[in-house]
């Protein structure tokens, strides 16, 4: 398994959890994979989260303006659309796949 590579659990129902490490300087950044198997409809479902934020570097009023604008928001539709990225080199993206792979796996191969 490849550095970059966590399990963080793995379950007897066939869902697993692993994390892929981020090339920035951020580690919440790091793509969080969530496999979870559904035999009522015969799928198995993947729940891919990244943090996303608004990060002041130096101090909290200087995003103050953007953090009120998208509380608002939140506030009055209900929502926020977000962008997040996560930074691999190419250890990274096998690492992905290897997280992708082993997941699927992991799933098929366990009974419920």
């Amino acid at each position: 398994m490849t550095k970059k590579l966590m399990e963080l659990e793995s379950y007897s129902n066939g869902d697993s959890y692993w994390r892929v490490a981020c090339d920035c300087t951020e580690p919440d950044h790091d793509a969080q994979l969530w496999f979870e198997k559904d035999d009522d409809f015969g799928q198995i479902i993947l729940n891919l989260s990244i943090e996303v934020g608004i990060y002041p570097r130096y101090n909290f009023l200087e995003n103050l303006w953007q953090r009120i604008t998208v509380a608002a928001k939140v506030l009055f539709t209900g929502y926020h659309t977000a962008r997040g990225d996560v930074i691999l080199d190419e250890d990274g993206i096998k690492a992905m796949q290897e997280a992708l792979k082993k997941g699927l796996v992991h799933a098929k191969a366990s009974k419920r």
